[in-house]
């Protein structure tokens, strides 16, 4: 059974997982990169017509690496 968006917002979930260990880890950049990336599929998921938890979870946690280098590189 194939449900189109499903793989998407998979990879999403396991990209912002990842984003978020590379920020702990101190690698803002990469970071930056797999975050961008996360929210990308994320929304490809959307557009494929998959509404999950698994798709949002996926989005948030590609979201909050963004918001803390946001914030990291506003208030230093």
């Amino acid at each position: 059974m194939n449900i189109p968006g499903k793989g998407e917002a998979t990879a999403s979930f396991v990209i912002g997982i990842l984003s978020l260990a590379c920020m702990a880890l101190g690698a803002p950049i990469f970071s930056l990169i797999l975050g961008l990336i996360g929210v990308v599929l994320a929304i490809y998921s959307k557009r494929a017509g998959y509404n999950s938890g698994l798709r949002v979870t996926g989005l948030i946690l590609s979201c909050l690496p963004l918001g803390l280098l946001l914030l990291l590189f506003l208030f230093p």
